[in-house]
């Protein structure tokens, strides 16, 4: 995997994230999506610390909009454990 196209993709979701906050609600699940996302390159990168403030932030607006039982909640839920993991190592 080439470092600059993490470069790339954070800018992406960066530009993504900065429309979605003006234009929708502060909760809307693509915002979470967006955070997720975010955390994934930095996960991919090694950023442990930055990965996990960003998958963090996705699960505050899921838990606020998705059901308990949602998928996309328990995807970010084992993301943030596997990062706690990472972290401690």
């Amino acid at each position: 995997r080439n470092q600059g196209d993490y470069e790339k993709a954070l800018k992406s979701h960066e530009k993504s994230l900065e429309i979605q906050l003006i234009s929708l609600p502060p909760n809307h699940p693509d915002i979470a999506t967006t955070y997720n996302n975010i955390g994934l390159v930095y996960d991919n990168q090694g950023d442990y610390e930055k990965a996990l403030k960003a998958y963090k932030k996705a699960l505050s607006i899921v838990r606020r909009t998705l059901p308990l039982a949602h998928p996309t909640r328990r995807v970010i839920e084992s993301a943030i454990t596997t990062v706690g993991e990472k972290l401690s190592k």
